[in-house]
């Protein structure tokens, strides 16, 4: 019986991202650097949601996924693993607790540009 390999995406740096971008923000404008986080926000989701219909569970890393205003877009793109440093997973853990999925998802769609 032959075994079928999947990759497994893991998500990452999207605060080293954010930071790089907002050092940007005085040359590039405000405008620029929402439309380049709503960017990866949307590759993000993307990854999600096809590697969900693939069976594929997706996994965030790093500062970013114990970033408390960004759990909640996490947990609407349907991301299943977010990995982080153990000092972060007390926070971590009552955002999750407290979330309401409902707001998650109408937050990751502001977030996507999706409605106003």
């Amino acid at each position: 019986m032959a075994v079928e390999h999947k990759s497994v995406p893991t998500l990452g740096g999207s605060i080293k991202k954010t930071r790089a971008h907002e050092a940007a923000a005085p040359m590039s404008g405000e405008a620029v650097v929402s439309e380049i986080m709503r960017a990866y926000r949307t590759i993000d989701a993307l990854t999600a949601e096809n590697a969900r219909k693939n069976g594929v569970w997706t996994g965030v890393c790093g500062e970013s996924a114990a970033d408390p205003a960004l759990i909640p877009l996490y947990l609407a793109m349907g991301i299943t693993e977010l990995s982080m440093s153990p000092a972060a997973l007390p926070e971590a853990r009552e955002r999750v607790r407290s979330l309401d999925m409902e707001e998650a998802r109408a937050a990751l769609a502001r977030a996507l540009g999706e409605v106003e």
